[in-house]
Parts: C-alpha cells; sequence; structure tokens
C-alpha cells in the first residue's frame, strides 16, 4: 500500500524548535562574554543549522468513504520514519437516507 502523503512530523519539528530555542538562549549568553568575531560565527552557525526544512518524514495514510448502506468512514494513520510519533483516528457514522 503507498502512502497517500508525506509531510513534516509534529514531534521531530517540536524537537528541532526545542533545540534552536536552546542554542539561541545560549548564544545570547555569551554576548559580551566573547570577541564580536566570535559571537557573530556563533549567529552565523545558528543560521546555517536551524533553516526550516521539510524532511518528509511523516508517512500519512488516509480514506473517506460512503458505502451503499450510508455508512461514512473517515480513516487516518500516520507514522514518523524518525521518531516514535504515530497517530490514528477512525469514525464510522449512519447517515440518515
Amino acid at each position: 500500500m503507498s502512502a497517500d502523503n508525506y509531510t513534516t512530523c509534529p514531534k521531530c519539528f517540536k524537537h528541532e524548535k526545542d533545540k534552536e530555542k536552546k542554542d539561541i538562549e545560549a548564544t545570547n549568553e555569551a554576548y559580551g562574554k566573547i570577541s564580536r568575531e566570535k559571537f557573530l560565527q556563533l549567529v552565523e552557525s545558528l543560521n546555517k543549522r536551524y533553516t526550516i526544512t521539510r524532511d518528509d518524514s511523516l508517512r500519512e495514510n488516509y480514506e473517506f468513504y460512503l458505502s451503499e448502506t450510508g455508512y461514512f468512514t473517515v480513516s487516518y494513520y500516520s507514522s514518523c520514519s524518525k521518531c516514535d510519533f504515530e497517530y490514528s483516528f477512525h469514525h464510522t457514522e449512519q447517515l440518515e437516507v
């Protein structure tokens, strides 16, 4: 079965943003304590390291369908190839026909 979509994993994205925040705080902490050149090198390094890129590690599979007997079904499953994130959702309801 092929995937319906690949996208960025929200757990991996949050982890990267948290790492970026800590590195920015550490860089700001170094301001005035290191030479101007070294500080600018740190800032440049941060800019290169944390340029947001899509990694498409989250695989998504989903279905939406209506049966001939009037049942509407939504089914969704996703999992990340980099971390342990998974999510699934399934809902069926009988429509008035």
